[in-house]
């Protein structure tokens, strides 16, 4: 008798054990080809590296939505942030914060998780458009890969590929339209909205979209004040333009 209940307690015991929920092993990220330490510079990594590039990938799109005046460029400085450099991501009142950005974790990252708020407390604030998922999902990678200022990086980008959707407005989402939304004077002094195709279309059509990213051509040039858009980016608005603007 005591056998049969010495064995009937291990099957128990074996299918409890095996009905308990086991959380799944935390995703790890690899990241390939280096990057700079955080807190200084550092070349971003190779060809075929699948690293976030901070220079041009992360940082446009803090100089886009948030560097700007009345918010978070140097001038206006609000709520203590400046917004337009990496060392001043980890930084409030011109002191280190390490709230801001917390390398490898994006959940305990003010400047990430600030970007979830609604209301007052929305940020980028009204009227400006949040950010997309993908560049919120493009920020947390970089966070979760240790947040570095990897510049000079090799990132991948194939001029051959010019449609609206999946290219050109990702493009004007992180170099353009922290500034070019909506026709609100106070907000955006040129009036020129491009944040959906109806409101593309007439500065391709005109020459200025084109215009404004090329060196040379006579227009004042975007972005403004920061570092211009890369060749192949440049490639793919102009083919996209020269291809008839279409809304693909």
């Amino acid at each position: 008798m005591n056998k049969l209940l010495i064995v009937a307690s291990v099957i128990i015991s074996i299918a409890l054990y095996a009905c308990k929920h086991t959380p799944p092993d935390p995703i790890v990220i690899p990241i390939p080809g280096g990057g700079g330490a955080t807190g200084g510079g550092g070349t971003g990594g190779g060809t075929g590296s699948t690293a976030i590039c901070f220079q041009s990938e992360v940082l446009p799109i803090f100089q886009s939505n948030c560097a700007k005046s009345g918010c978070h460029d140097a001038a206006s400085h609000k709520g203590g942030y400046v917004l337009n450099a990496y060392d001043s991501l980890f930084k409030k009142e011109g002191k280190v914060n390490n709230n801001n950005i917390k390398p490898g974790d994006p959940s305990g990252s003010e400047l990430y998780k600030i970007l979830f708020e609604t209301g007052s407390k929305k940020m980028p604030p009204l009227p400006n458009p949040d950010l997309t998922t993908a560049q919120k999902n493009l920020i947390a990678r970089w966070i979760n890969e240790g947040a570095k200022n990897t510049t000079n990086c090799v990132v991948s980008c194939d001029s051959g590929q010019f449609k609206f959707a999946a290219n050109i407005l990702p493009i004007l989402q992180n170099h353009c339209t922290g500034c070019h939304t909506g026709t609100n004077p106070g907000t955006n002094p040129s009036g020129i909205d491009l944040t959906t195709y109806a409101n593309v279309l007439p500065s391709a059509q005109n020459g200025f979209l084109v215009g404004v990213i090329t060196p040379g051509s006579g227009y004042n040039q975007m972005p403004k004040g920061l570092g211009k858009l890369s060749d192949c980016e440049i490639a793919q608005i102009r083919k996209w333009v020269q291809a008839g603007s279409q809304n693909n």
